[in-house]
């Protein structure tokens, strides 16, 4: 499931916004958890390939519910830490 399709009952405008702004928090959060380690090792810890996160960290790719939940049991934080707003990461 894509995350365009968890708001099927928004205008497409406004899904596409907000789904922008959840891929950018998602890529800002990764790159604040990923802090000093390299793409390659972080990748290997999140079960993902090198190219995904880039993609990832780069607001690139709309994200399945599937792999925020594989990036929450790996990081072992919750699903809003990663796409909140106002959340602050460290690890």
């Amino acid at each position: 499931m894509r995350l365009l399709s968890i708001f099927p009952y928004v205008g497409t405008s406004l899904c596409f916004h907000t789904a922008m702004n959840l891929a950018s928090k998602l890529a800002e959060n990764l790159k604040a958890l990923r802090g000093e380690k390299s793409v390659p090792e972080f990748a290997k810890k999140l079960g993902i390939s090198k190219s995904t996160l880039y993609r990832l960290e780069g607001a690139d790719q709309n994200t399945t519910l599937r792999t925020i939940e594989q990036l929450q049991m790996r990081l072992n934080c919750s699903a809003a830490d990663l796409l909140d707003r106002n959340s602050e990461n460290e690890e």
